[in-house]
Formats: C-alpha cells, sequence, structure tokens
C-alpha cells in the first residue's frame, strides 16, 4: 500500500513543482563539476529570479557593507549552499502560497512559523554539532513538512482528518496517524518531493527519518546528524508556536537535549535572541507571520524552566 500510495501521490498534478530554472540551477549545483558561471547563465534565465535573489542578498540578514548589484557578487559573497538555500526557499514558498486558498483544513499560518522557526533552530544546531551542513540543516527542517501539504492536496478526503491534528497543542500524535490509517507518513512523501527536485541525498533521507529516533539503519553520519537536527529542531519549532503547559515544554527540552546529546547551557544558547531572526528570514522570504513577542516569551519560560535543572548531555 506504501508504494502505491506515494505513487498516487507521485503522479498527482497537485505535487508542489519547481520552475525549470530552478531545477536546472539546483542539477548544476549538485555537479561537483559544474562552474559558477554555468550557475549565473542559468539564474539570468528568469529575471524574476535576478532580481529576487539580489533582494534576498542585500537584507539585512546578511549586513553586506556595500549594495550587491550582480549575480556574480551575490554567488561569491553568500557561497554556493546559501545561493541554493535562498532560491529555494524562495520558490517553495511561491509554490505553497498558490495552493493556500485552495486548501481547508490546514492553518498555513501555522505552518510557516512553525517551519521558519525550526529552519532557524536546525541552524543554529548545526552551528555546533555538523557546522558544515548549516544549509543543508535549514533546507531540510524548513521543507520536512512539505508532504503535509502535498497529501491534502492529493488525497485530502482521506488525509483532512488526520491534518487537523496539525495545529497548535496537538502534538505530533498526526504521524502516528499517518502511519496507522495510510501505512506511510508525510516524512516519506517530503522525502519523496525533494528527492524529485533534486536536493542533495543527505538532506532527502534526513527528512525521511526525522520523526524516526532509532536511526541504527542509516550508515551515513552526516545523514544521521542532519535527521537528528531536523528532529530535535521540529520539536522544539513547535512549541516556539504555542502556548504549551510549562511540562510540554521542559519535555521536548529533555527530547531535543537527549537527541542531540546537548546539555542545558547550549540549549539556552541555542534560544537567545531567535525571535528577530525568525523575522528577519519571514521577511527575506516574504512570508507572514504575526508580530508578536511568542516566541521571546516561549524562549523565556524554557530558559526558566532548564535553569537549574541537572539535565547534561549524554555521554
Amino acid at each position: 500500500m506504501q508504494q502505491d500510495l506515494l505513487d498516487l501521490i507521485s503522479r498527482s498534478t497537485t505535487l508542489p513543482t519547481m520552475p525549470q530554472v530552478v531545477v536546472r540551477f539546483l542539477e548544476i549545483s549538485a555537479d561537483e563539476r559544474s562552474d559558477i558561471q554555468q550557475l549565473i547563465t542559468v539564474l539570468k534565465a528568469d529575471p524574476g529570479i535576478c532580481s529576487e535573489l539580489l533582494r534576498m542578498t542585500n537584507s539585512a540578514l546578511f549586513g553586506m557593507t556595500r549594495t550587491v548589484s550582480s549575480l556574480q557578487q551575490a554567488v561569491a559573497l553568500l557561497g554556493l549552499g546559501r545561493v541554493r538555500t535562498l532560491v529555494l526557499g524562495r520558490y517553495m514558498v511561491n509554490q505553497l502560497d498558490s495552493s493556500a486558498s485552495q486548501l481547508e483544513g490546514l492553518s498555513f499560518s501555522y505552518y510557516w512559523r512553525r517551519a521558519l522557526a525550526s529552519a532557524v533552530l536546525a541552524t543554529r544546531f548545526a552551528e555546533h554539532l555538523a557546522p558544515t551542513q548549516r544549509e543543508e540543516a535549514f533546507v531540510g527542517a524548513l521543507l520536512c513538512d512539505i508532504g503535509v501539504v502535498a497529501m491534502l492536496q492529493a488525497i485530502g478526503k482521506v488525509y483532512s482528518q488526520i491534518v487537523v491534528d496539525y495545529a497548535p497543542l496537538h502534538g505530533d500524535d498526526y504521524v502516528d496517524r499517518e502511519r496507522a490509517a495510510l501505512g506511510l507518513t508525510h516524512a516519506d512523501v517530503s522525502a519523496m518531493i525533494l528527492e524529485k527536485w533534486m536536493l542533495p541525498p543527505a538532506i532527502v533521507e534526513a527528512v525521511r527519518h526525522h520523526h524516526i529516533e532509532d536511526l541504527s539503519d542509516v550508515s551515513d553520519q552526516a545523514t544521521r546528524d542532519l535527521a537528528m537536527i531536523i528532529n530535535a529542531s521540529g520539536r522544539l519549532g513547535r512549541i516556539l508556536c504555542e502556548k504549551p503547559e510549562k511540562t510540554v515544554i521542559t519535555q521536548a527540552c529533555a527530547a531535543a537535549m537527549r537527541v542531540l546529546r546537548i546539555d542545558t547551557p547550549m540549549l539556552q544558547q541555542t534560544f537567545k535572541d531567535i525571535e528577530p531572526v525568525i523575522r528577519e528570514f519571514a521577511d527575506l522570504l516574504r512570508i507572514y507571520i504575526v508580530r508578536s513577542n511568542v516566541f521571546s516569551r516561549i524562549c523565556e519560560i524554557i530558559s526558566q524552566e532548564l535553569t537549574g535543572q541537572d539535565q547534561p548531555a549524554i555521554a
């Protein structure tokens, strides 16, 4: 049943797709033999991509000391990995936003708050645990739940009763319901989509496993690290978008520290001043999120709850 359902979703005309220019860009950027000029030539074929990339490059988030006016400069200053992240993130947002008005049962405002919070947290965890995979961690965490949207689009009659639990204060019980009712989860569908978009295998497999605690069957260390980072950032990104009870917060934090093998001070540092960064990424990708201090307030609660607790990293 699992493969039949994946095939059905894969053939769906509602499956999120990328513009051909972006697909070609991702294809070339994955080839170690390609050069920067090839990538720039592909991007220049779409003036919209060029203007968006320059706008994002000149945003306050990257702190450029001078105006970046050419793609050559943008790629040289940001690096290929970050450029790929920006291009992919922006066009994924376009695709999903075009579907938002046609879908019932899923709050896209909540979806994006959760995705952005998870992606920013994943980047910070990667800085400590896998510095060379910061961009991969951001992309993986940002896109790991795209299967939720794809399943609602493709099999809405079946999935609509499950997706109602993808909401504040519902935890991750919907994952168990997906597995019980369908024989697969949104993580499987997300991985299928990212594979079709030709993202690096490590991201694809990390997303496929991001709700699985036992990663012993994953032989590649980079993939395991990414999967653990996406798992932990997803847990904590979710509670940043809610107003959970303190016990829920401490349980989620304990689980994240266990998965990542980090201690309380490191987790507290991860949450420091996170709200402005989430807002800046929202502006960068043109995602609307409600302006409030909810992220900061929940971070304060997390810090208060963790202070004084003896929760050292697991050796």
